[in-house]
C-alpha cells in the first residue's frame, strides 16, 4: 500500500511535466445585478448586452501553483456582437496564499463584452493549443 501512495504523486508530476495538464478557463468576474455573465464547462459564454466578463487561463488541474497561459491571443469572429481583449492584470487586494502564481507570473486574462444580441465565436490561442468559445449575447 505504501508503494502506491509514493508512486501516485510521482505519476501525477510526470504527467504534468510531460505537458498532459489541462488548459483551464475560469470566469473571474460576477455579472451585475439582474444581468448575465457566465462561462460554462462546455466553452459557452452567455452575456447580457452591455455586460463584460473577465476570465482567466491556466495550465493545471485546479491546484495552487497552476501555470499561467502566458502568451495568448483572443479574437471575436463578429466584434459587432461581442468584443474580446487580452488583459494581463492583477487584483488590487491581497489574494489568498493559494491563489499566487509561480515566480510572480502575471495571470493570463481575457475580457469579453456583449455589444448586440446574437451569437458569435471567440478564438483563443495559447502555447498549448487553440480553443473556441460559443458566445451568446442576450437582451437584458
Amino acid at each position: 500500500m505504501r508503494a502506491r501512495v509514493a508512486i501516485a504523486p510521482a505519476l501525477a508530476l510526470a504527467a504534468v511535466s510531460a505537458g498532459c495538464a489541462d488548459t483551464i478557463f475560469d470566469a473571474i468576474t460576477p455579472p451585475p445585478p439582474s444581468r448575465t455573465a457566465e462561462l460554462d464547462d462546455r466553452d459557452r459564454i452567455t452575456l447580457s448586452r452591455g455586460v463584460a466578463l473577465a476570465f482567466e487561463c491556466t495550465y493545471g488541474v485546479y491546484q495552487p501553483g497552476d501555470e499561467t497561459c502566458g502568451a495568448a491571443t483572443i479574437r471575436s469572429r463578429d466584434p459587432s456582437i461581442a468584443g474580446a481583449w487580452l488583459g494581463h492584470a492583477e487584483e488590487l487586494y491581497d489574494a489568498p496564499q493559494w491563489a499566487d502564481t509561480p515566480s510572480g507570473q502575471i495571470r493570463t486574462r481575457f475580457v469579453v463584452v456583449g455589444f448586440a444580441a446574437g451569437s458569435t465565436t471567440l478564438d483563443v490561442h495559447t502555447e498549448r493549443g487553440d480553443r473556441q468559445f460559443d458566445v451568446t449575447v442576450i437582451d437584458p
